[in-house]
């Protein structure tokens, strides 16, 4: 029995506005797309079960074989209404639901609890025994009386959906409307909102979606003719389609998570730029195959004056978005449906905000496209990407060797430096650098790069060019030199600024770079080859990869820095941390580094804490503030993506040392409120502190490390030595190989240190080395400790500073006593010759007789 059908409760309980079929989405042509295969089909109902509770009792009740319910007439005179009886389970909690209904005055009724908020997503049909009948109903009303249902005693309920028929219309206007429900609420015992009760039922993990999410590797598209239930509010019916100027505001109705519902807007067609932008919002179930785009951009920080008609509701969004939507709609005829973060969720309703997070990476997922607005088109942007579409791919020859011919056709025109500046130029926008975008570009089945009409790109082309592009900035200086005559302002861009945009590409490379590269090249020798390129793992990336990684992108508000990764990430699962933007920010940073460091068993997460933190953020000296950017080089997880060909690049994550021994050592630390308290050991004390110098971090700048190599030798060579060339080469060795990152060193060739370094310092400068260096050592500066060690600090690091190895942290840190006993955390550091545990054996001979020795000394707590 269909519950929107005559003689049946309406399941939707609220007027029901929806799309008509027809049209296209984002016109975007996609090489194989007649070859792709239709939306797999939900299975039958029946074997669904699991997911569906509501229809455990569907073979019983055809067994049954009752007539479907019909409705007594109430007395509008007397008041009359219905009321929802719900009788007890009897000890079978698993028996079909069972009820009557009551037809009672108003004035004398029996006490009774009123529902509010009982919209439902009519997807399916549930069913009830009411009066030894059939009465259909929607999911989220059967599954809330299922939940309440008691063993003994009966219910009484009122609600509209059931209460009131709404088919006959004498009846429908007198009691279908926001007056009656608000007098029935105000006669009830008890009032009681049905859609938080639900949402509390799926926050405890009691419901489960309806429909199974889609297979990664699965390239289908949705179902463009299916029609979205676009409800509006009740007591907003009367005032629909006034026109924008009397328009009443937009209200958001309540999602119904029994249908693991989001909402999705259908953009109509208009024939001029300048017209109104009209759509409706729709309410539907996630992974339903119904088909939609995604919309990723960056907010603005502009108030929202841009008027969306919605429903018949006025919706104000910011102008990127408004310019978004009037350059992308259709001229006539069709429509487009899109998700947009700012409009399909409700961004004033915290609670809203905090369900949705979690759920956001499967929208992108389920989307047919997602469309990546970088802004609107220019002379920049139009060169940019007319030069990304004019290269050719690199193509995969066999044995591990490239057919390089994409500069072919390109790189002779006379105006390939202006072309090259200009997407130096582009990749440099804001969106970029969004922390959000590396999340949903991460989880997009097809991204694509909108930059106005005419040029839409798919983001491995920009990928590809972009890789092309930092290759020549760091190989052929004279090609570099012509791009700076085409646009001197790129001076003062240092090429790192590229990093941002080769970071999104290699978090998306680690989810989907298999399965793009077996799409693009079924039939080629890539497929047909049995060695992949790269062995990336399902465990990457890691949230403290993750995190590392993206520090220094941007978010409108500070938790997003972790909020917008933490679905990206693989190991997040079982990780005692929630994302809620009720909690303050210092509660956030401090409950996120305690669940990262429990869960994985590492103090890695605390080597990313550093003194500066955001104004007012009141947080122990070990607990990292991911709002700020981190002002010195990780010493724990890689930050730096390789400039190699994406879909070569393997897995950059993990600890990048092991200073504290093996990762399977068990791990002694614990946290009571903000001390930390661990085993640990101070090794040494911080002596000599070399130069620092801001600008040294930029490769135009002269570099300041051979100032350091000459304090170093100063410091640790007697003159005997250097007058021997082994050891001076030893030591060089040593030095040259910790400021790019090693911890070898002594008489091995140097050329496993610093490719193509000839062993004179100018040379090695002068090597493709150099860029590798300059991240090792950003923010950092050399020390030398008081038992002769030489190593990498913090720039603000301070003589007589003590460093020590803490147990389960890959990396040596830098304390700092308090008059207390207890100690303040001062950073990670690079020391010479303790990096793979060398220094446990002063303490045992093997790593876990070693900590437990320094256990039985005592434990370090830090504040």
């Amino acid at each position: 029995m269909d519950p929107t059908e005559p003689g049946s409760a309406d399941p939707s309980g609220q007027e029901d506005v929806t799309s008509d079929a027809g049209g296209s989405d984002i016109n975007i042509d996609i090489a194989d797309d007649s070859n792709e295969t239709e939306a797999s089909v939900e299975p039958d109902l029946p074997l669904q079960i699991k997911r569906r509770r509501w229809r455990r009792n569907d073979k019983k009740l055809e067994e049954l074989d009752l007539e479907n319910y019909s409705f007594t007439n109430v007395d509008f005179e007397t008041k009359e209404m219905r009321f929802l009886i719900l009788k007890p389970h009897q000890g079978k909690p698993d028996s079909p639901l069972q009820c009557s209904l009551s037809i009672e005055p108003l004035e004398t009724c029996e006490p009774y609890t009123a529902l509010v908020n009982t919209r439902g997503n009519p997807f399916d049909t549930a069913h009830l025994i009411a009066d030894n009948a059939v009465l259909g109903t929607s999911p989220n009303i059967w599954v809330y009386l299922d939940e309440v249902r008691d063993e003994t005693k009966p219910k009484r309920f009122w609600f509209r959906d059931i209460c009131v028929n709404h088919r006959l219309p004498g009846e429908k206007a007198e009691y279908w409307n926001q007056e009656w429900m608000d007098t029935m609420s105000q006669h009830a015992e008890n009032v009681i909102d049905m859609s938080e009760a639900i949402m509390v039922m799926w926050d405890q993990g009691k419901l489960l979606p309806p429909f199974s999410p889609r297979p990664r590797d699965d390239r289908s598209y949705g179902d463009l003719d299916f029609k979205i239930h676009s409800p509006i509010p009740l007591a907003l019916a009367a005032e629909y389609s006034k026109g924008v100027a009397g328009m009443p505001l937009h209200t958001y109705l309540p999602l119904d998570y029994v249908a693991n519902e989001t909402r999705i807007i259908t953009l109509s067609s208009a024939p001029n730029y300048e017209d109104p932008l009209v759509g409706l919002i729709g309410y539907n179930p996630m992974h339903n195959q119904v088909s939609f785009n995604c919309v990723s951009y960056t907010w603005g920080i502009e108030e929202a004056t841009e008027p969306l008609e919605l429903s018949g509701q006025k919706f104000l969004i910011r102008k990127n978005l408004d310019t978004f939507l009037r350059t992308m709609r259709n001229a006539g005829g069709s429509y487009i449906r899109f998700w947009i973060d700012a409009v399909c969720i409700d961004q004033a309703n915290v609670s809203e905000r905090n369900r949705q997070l979690p759920r956001i990476i499967e929208v992108y997922e389920d989307a047919d496209v997602v469309a990546c607005w970088a802004g609107e088109p220019d002379e920049v942007s139009n060169l940019a990407l007319g030069l990304v579409e004019d290269l050719t791919p690199t193509h995969y020859a066999g044995g591990g060797l490239l057919f390089e011919s994409g500069w072919l056709g390109v790189k002779d025109r006379e105006d390939f430096p202006r072309r090259l500046a200009c997407l130096y130029r582009f990749l440099c926008r804001p969106y970029f650098r969004r922390i959000w975008v590396a999340q949903e570009l991460a989880a997009a089945r097809r991204p694509y790069i909108v930059c106005g009409k005419n040029f839409i790109v798919e983001w491995k082309r920009l990928d590809h060019a972009t890789w092309r592009l930092m290759d020549i900035l760091y190989s052929d200086k004279e090609l570099v030199e012509r791009i700076y005559d085409a646009d001197p302002s790129l001076r003062d861009i240092p090429p790192n600024e590229l990093s941002f945009a080769r970071r999104l590409f290699y978090l998306r490379h680690l989810r989907h770079g298999r399965m793009d590269e077996l799409q693009e090249n079924w039939n080629t020798l890539l497929a047909q080859n049995d060695e992949p390129w790269y062995d990336i793992p399902d465990t990457a990336p890691g949230i403290l990869d993750a995190v590392t990684l993206c520090r220094d992108f941007q978010s409108t508000v500070p938790q997003d820095k972790v909020f917008a990764l933490w679905n990206l990430a693989t190991d997040t699962k079982g990780m005692d941390f929630t994302m809620d933007y009720t909690k303050t920010l210092a509660e956030t940073w401090l409950e996120f580094a305690v669940a990262v460091a429990k869960k994985s068993n590492s103090l890695d997460i605390i080597c990313a804490a550093e003194p500066t933190v955001a104004d007012g953020l009141q947080v122990p000296s070990w607990c990292p503030d991911w709002s700020t950017p981190a002002t010195v080089s990780s010493m724990v997880r890689k930050t730096q993506i390789p400039i190699t060909l994406m879909r070569g690049m393997s897995d950059i994550g993990g600890p990048m040392y092991s200073a504290s021994g093996s990762a399977t050592l068990r791990p002694r630390f614990s946290f009571t409120d903000s001390v930390l308290e661990c085993t640990g050991v101070i090794m040494d004390t911080v002596g000599l502190i070399g130069p620092y110098h801001p600008s040294d971090a930029h490769l135009s700048e002269q570099p300041i490390w051979s100032d350091w190599m000459d304090m170093a030798a100063g410091a640790l060579q007697s003159e005997e030595d250097a007058a021997l060339p082994v050891l001076e080469q030893q030591f060089q060795a040593r030095f040259w190989g910790m400021l790019h990152g090693r911890s070898e060193g002594g008489s091995e060739n140097m050329k496993r240190y610093i490719p193509g370094w000839d062993g004179k310092p100018d040379a090695m400068v002068k090597s493709n080395g150099r860029e590798m260096m300059a991240v090792v050592t950003r923010g950092r500066c050399l020390i030398i400790t008081e038992d002769g060690f030489m190593g990498l600090a913090p720039h603000y690091v301070e003589e007589g500073a003590k460093i020590a190895l803490l147990s389960c942290c890959s990396s040596p840190v830098i304390l700092y006593g308090n008059a207390d006993g207890t100690h303040r955390f001062g950073g990670s550091c690079f020391v010479q010759g303790w990096m793979r545990g060398e220094m446990l054996t002063r303490f045992g001979t093997s790593e876990e007789e070693a900590w437990e020795a320094i256990n039985n000394m005592g434990t370090l707590r830090i504040v």
